[in-house]
């Protein structure tokens, strides 16, 4: 799953005991260090029980221990989203396939410890339940929260400069700016029950899938879609898988978690508009067979698109997508046709550009194209 590195003597071994010290040490380098160490933790013995609840709630124990650990929990977030990606695929596959579980949840553990703490101050900024309750209404199940929030931070003055156009790093500079950032972080209040964190997760969810698919802008020439963000969705999914593994507390608090790289990375990508409508004008001219077909032809297996697929294919198919979508919170203007409409426009973006050879065989657009794509007159 990762190539292993050796062992670096500013690491050394690293044990139960002294595994939060060795953090930041030396970042990616110690992957083998961080690797050979989750997997003598979690070695296939500490994981099996006699029947599939027991291994259910070791495998349950494992992720709250690691994952949750409130010294790497931020690191969930970074990477483009990746660990917590990873650690959904493992969730999962914890009851059909075990032992694949198992070395995805070393893989996305491992990444979390290697990686720097880029979220570790937005998460941070995040206040109590208690107090977000004092200014915040409830989520409602008829208005996307997220959609809402993204429509405040386009008009905010005090973001006009937020990231910067010539920053080489606008996602960096983005996520570092708790002091503007902040407050609109704290407008997800999520409610410690089941029904407050299935409520939430409907936001995230279709607030992804906005983000993705309607972001693209009417006046250009060319709809494309954004590599960045499209982790935002498959990400999502992934939070769905964990939920069951967590008690309503954690469940909501990552939902508040994606929620930050949710704002955060639509901000360092051009916070471009959301035009649901125009979403909705698309053509959609490919049955969703044939969609699926022409994305597995693709010589490349962009896995990207193919996770951007199973999103949508997760929408089209879960009562509780089909619902929320019915009530108008997902995406007020959308209907079901919407996730055919997105297939479709996720086939013409990975084979136009295998023809134009631009970027490989995908359509995506990449950090500073995004910037300039979405901001130019």
């Amino acid at each position: 799953l990762v190539k292993r590195c050796e062992p670096l003597s500013s690491v050394g071994k690293v044990t139960a005991d002294n595994w939060h010290d060795c953090l930041d040490v030396a970042g990616v380098k110690a992957s083998g260090n961080f690797l050979d160490f989750f997997d003598e933790e979690l070695s296939t013995s500490s994981l099996s029980a006699s029947d599939d609840d027991d291994n259910d709630d070791k495998f349950r124990a494992a992720v709250v221990k690691y994952a949750l650990d409130p010294r790497i929990v931020s690191r969930l977030l970074v990477g483009a989203v990746h660990p917590l990606i990873d650690l959904g695929y493992a969730c999962e596959l914890a009851k059909s396939e075990p032992e694949t579980a198992r070395l995805l949840l070393i893989k996305a553990l491992a990444m979390q410890c290697t990686t720097r703490d880029q979220f570790g101050a937005a998460v941070a900024s995040l206040r109590p339940l208690s107090e977000v309750r004092e200014t915040q209404t409830p989520l409602r199940d008829d208005k996307n929260r997220v959609l809402h929030v993204l429509d405040l931070m386009r008009q905010d003055e005090a973001l006009t400069d937020v990231p910067e156009a010539d920053n080489p790093d606008k996602t960096d500079y983005t996520i570092s700016r708790t002091d503007v950032m902040g407050k609109y972080y704290n407008m997800f209040p999520v409610e410690e029950t089941h029904e407050g964190v299935q409520t939430a997760y409907e936001h995230l969810f279709f607030g992804a899938l906005a983000i993705v698919f309607a972001s693209v802008p009417k006046t250009k020439p060319q709809a494309r879609l954004d590599f960045f963000l499209a982790h935002l969705l498959t990400s999502v999914v992934s939070v769905r898988q964990i939920l069951p593994f967590l008690d309503c507390e954690s469940a909501a608090a990552l939902c508040r978690f994606h929620f930050v790289a949710t704002l955060a990375w639509y901000r360092a990508r051009g916070h471009p508009s959301i035009d649901v409508e125009y979403l909705m004008t698309q053509p959609a001219d490919c049955a969703w067979e044939e969609c699926e077909r022409r994305l597995r032809a693709d010589p490349a297996l962009e896995v990207h698109a193919i996770k951007v697929l199973r999103a949508l294919q997760m929408g089209r198919n879960e009562d509780w997508a089909v619902q929320a979508l019915g009530r108008g919170l997902a995406m007020p203007g959308a209907d079901e046709k919407v996730w055919l409409i997105c297939a479709n426009l996720l086939v013409r973006n990975i084979r136009e550009k295998q023809i134009e050879g631009v970027f490989g065989t995908f359509m995506w657009l990449g950090m500073n194209e995004a910037w300039e794509y979405y901001n130019s007159p």
